[in-house]
Formats: structure tokens, C-alpha cells, sequence
């Protein structure tokens, strides 16, 4: 099964990562994880505007405009994963 894991209750790992080209006007996202329940909370932590809204208030003026990467991390238990909660957050 996909995003299967056989351990049971440990720790998952993700980096997303979105970069601008300010030459084009565009975006890129960018989701990396340890495992593929790693990368679906990822995608649920992008795709669920709650999670992004926490790091609004810490965030740079004009944060929307700059390079963002963040690593989060979540439980993982067989085929389920814990909500994603922020490790770090770097703006450039």
C-alpha cells in the first residue's frame, strides 16, 4: 500500500519549499519528505490554509513576495500520519 510504513508511532519529516522568479512573475513549490506520508502531510499542510495562516503572523512585510522554506514535522503510524506541526520557517 502506498505511504505504508511497518514502524509504528515515529517521527516524519518534510521540506516545503516555494521560490520566486522575480524575472517571470512565477512561483515553484517544492515538497520533499523521509517518507510518502511524510510528503501527504506536506500537501495536506499546503492544501489546508490553517496551517500556513500560523506562520503569518511571524512572518516578514511583504513575506508573500519572497522565498519561503519550511520544515515540518508529524507522527507517523502504519498508514495514518499526525497533523504537521512547524519545526522552522526561513524567509529570503
Amino acid at each position: 500500500m502506498r505511504g505504508e510504513t511497518l514502524e509504528r508511532n515515529v517521527e516524519g519529516y518534510s521540506v516545503i519549499s516555494r521560490f520566486s522568479d522575480p524575472a517571470i512573475g512565477e512561483h515553484m513549490v517544492s515538497i520533499a519528505g523521509l517518507s510518502a506520508l511524510a510528503i501527504d502531510a506536506a500537501a495536506e499542510f499546503l492544501s489546508e490554509g490553517t496551517y500556513i495562516q500560523k506562520i503569518v503572523p511571524s512572518a516578514p512585510k511583504s513575506w508573500d513576495s519572497k522565498n519561503i522554506q519550511i520544515v515540518i514535522s508529524m507522527r507517523l503510524d502504519g498508514s495514518s500520519y499526525g497533523p504537521p506541526k512547524v519545526e522552522a520557517v526561513h524567509f529570503w
